[in-house]
């Protein structure tokens, strides 16, 4: 549902997906490692793997060509810890991830 949202769909989300996004906007925010130009598509790459997940094919492009923004940067660490957690949650951020409006609108970017 998260990837189907749109600001005048009138899909509605629970407290619990509320709730969810609010902690991830706030380890996101927490997170001040980079990863270095070198690494970023093998970074990327191993934390959609390790969580068993798929993701989005134009997230992915997006998220290369934007690779140097530190808040692309948070969300790809962000997705490895959330895979290595085994965080149940975890194909809802890829579909937030992959949706640019609802992601502009959870987390600011």
């Amino acid at each position: 549902m998260a990837y189907c949202w749109t600001p005048d769909s009138g899909l509605p989300f629970s407290d619990e997906f509320k709730e969810q996004a609010a902690e991830w906007r706030s380890e996101l925010e927490a997170i001040t490692e980079r990863i270095a130009p070198q690494d970023f598509l093998k970074t990327l790459a191993d934390n959609i793997s390790t969580g068993g997940s798929i993701f989005f094919r134009e997230a992915f492009y997006e998220f290369i060509s934007r690779q140097s923004e530190p808040k692309i940067q948070s969300a790809v660490l962000l997705m490895g810890r959330l895979a290595q957690r085994e965080d149940k949650n975890l194909k809802r951020f890829h579909a937030i991830l992959a949706n640019p409006l609802l992601r502009k609108d959870l987390f600011g970017f």
